[in-house]
């Protein structure tokens, strides 16, 4: 039985190697492709987030990365700001606004600002 299920894989090889890779490749996790975008938010896979971010609830922005460290300023759901990395150990984001470092912010209170695409031209009469 086992020499022709050894048969039957060799011929399914030799037939067809790019699916029979593929296949494999699926079998034991390791897939040719990447995941969807979606799957790569780093906000879904808890990895620091960094470039373009909103905020997703009021947040006071402290002056360290710390629950302790004094409030510099309360900021509302929905600001727009720039995520400059999360220091190694901590849960705190440091944020930017147009460019100019102003504080820490829960990690957790940020998602990635995504952009809208254009709407469809209108056709002209």
């Amino acid at each position: 039985m086992a020499a022709r299920s050894m048969r039957l894989f060799m011929a399914s090889w030799s037939a067809a190697p790019a699916l029979t890779l593929a296949l494999a490749l699926l079998w034991t996790g390791a897939a040719p492709f990447s995941a969807p975008a979606w799957a790569q938010n780093p906000v879904i896979l808890g990895g620091p987030l960094t470039g373009e971010v909103v905020l997703n609830r009021d947040v006071e922005v402290r002056i360290g990365p710390s629950e302790n460290a004094r409030i510099l300023r309360t900021m509302k759901k929905g600001a727009a700001l720039n995520a400059l990395g999360t220091p190694r150990g901590t849960s705190w984001t440091e944020v930017a606004i147009g460019g100019r470092p102003i504080g820490y912010v829960p990690a957790d209170s940020l998602d990635p600002a995504l952009l809208a695409p254009p709407p469809p031209a209108s056709p002209r009469r």
